[in-house]
């Protein structure tokens, strides 16, 4: 019994491992431009149909019949990943229903965020694995909780968007107007004489002021 049970430990953990890894290359792909979006949903599609495969067979434990299959779906993955990274195709995304469709929509915003950068290979690694999730026992919740989880999922999205989101460029500095100044050459000159000749100061009576006419001189200066 014990011997058992650390083999299906093991076995999830190993699950685990793989499906980490898988959720890693799948997130590089995006920024490394070498998977479409198209590509990226279908991937992921499968991702999802193969946890939710093993979740199934886990349940009353994994034989080894079951183990091939898993085998045999891993490996198309890996050859469909291969293909996809070595060109560029334009695979049909089929939801099977409102469930699939809600959760693609997602998978793709995923991708978008990725793309533009407003998430990063960690946050895309998170939820990712919520995909994961919330694929394997898919088929034994009730809608209620089926949303739940979608819900939780696109809270963790925007979340991860919004915190990433550029800062908006600074606005440009406003500078106070001034009315050009209008004036014509002569009249300012004018005008400048007018006021010089205004503040110079008056000669006092008795004293002889700067242009004054000479005085004649007295007999004694002669």
């Amino acid at each position: 019994m014990a011997m058992g049970t650390n083999i299906t430990n093991f076995t999830s953990q190993a699950a685990d491992q793989q499906a980490y890894l898988h959720n890693a290359v799948l997130g590089r792909g995006v920024t490394n431009q070498s998977l479409n979006k198209e590509e990226f949903l279908d991937l992921n599609n499968d991702l999802n149909s193969v946890d939710q495969l093993r979740d199934t067979f886990a349940k009353d434990g994994i034989s080894p019949e079951e183990q091939q299959i898993l085998d045999a779906r891993q490996m198309a993955y890996s050859n469909k990943l291969d293909q996809y990274r070595g060109g560029d195709f334009k695979p049909a995304v089929v939801s099977a229903n409102p469930y699939d469709k809600a959760q693609n929509e997602q998978a793709g915003n995923i991708y978008d965020g990725l793309k533009e950068g407003t998430i990063n290979q960690d946050e895309a690694l998170k939820l990712l694995s919520l995909q994961r999730n919330m694929a394997k026992g898919s088929l034994q919740r009730n809608p209620n909780e089926q949303q739940q989880m979608l819900n939780e999922s696109e809270f963790e999205i925007q979340l991860a968007r919004k915190h990433n989101q550029p800062a908006p460029p600074p606005a440009p500095p406003v500078f106070p107007s001034f009315p050009a100044p209008s004036f014509s050459p002569l009249g300012s000159i004018g005008g400048v004489v007018g006021s010089l000749g205004t503040m110079l100061p008056r000669p006092a009576a008795g004293h002889i002021s700067v242009g004054a006419p000479p005085r004649p001189l007295s007999t004694q200066e002669r």
